[in-house]
């Protein structure tokens, strides 16, 4: 497994500080993770967002690969704002969790909220 206190994201490091992050992401052995987000994880705003996005790093720093590890993500979108395909996270999941075999995921991951600053509930 490789260094986990860190994360590269377009050469620049970031430290992850919390202990409790870090073991449950040295634990990971034979999961497949689901991760529903928004523009930071579609790549919005890089240079190249299939793989500079903030799930596929993850996925890269975790050892997993795109049968295991699932980015679902939608510019805009979060747990109450629909985002830019008229989807927020729950109707994400909905539309798509056919593309996997449930039985077979160990982890959702819902990355982002900021899309809720103005929610009210």
């Amino acid at each position: 497994m490789a260094d986990i206190s860190k994360i590269e994201i377009e050469g620049t490091s970031y430290n992850i500080k919390d202990q409790g992050a870090r073991d449950l992401i040295s634990n990971i052995g034979n999961d497949e993770i689901i991760i529903v987000g928004d523009s930071y994880l579609e790549g919005v705003g890089t240079v190249t967002p299939a793989t500079d996005n903030y799930g596929y790093l993850l996925m890269q720093k975790m050892g997993m690969t795109s049968s295991n590890f699932h980015i679902w993500a939608e510019g805009g979108s979060s747990f109450t704002n629909q985002g830019s395909q008229g989807h927020n996270w729950l109707q994400i999941v909905e539309a798509r969790k056919n593309e996997v075999t449930k039985a077979n995921i160990t982890k959702i991951i819902l990355c982002g909220g900021y899309n809720d600053i103005n929610a009210s509930n």
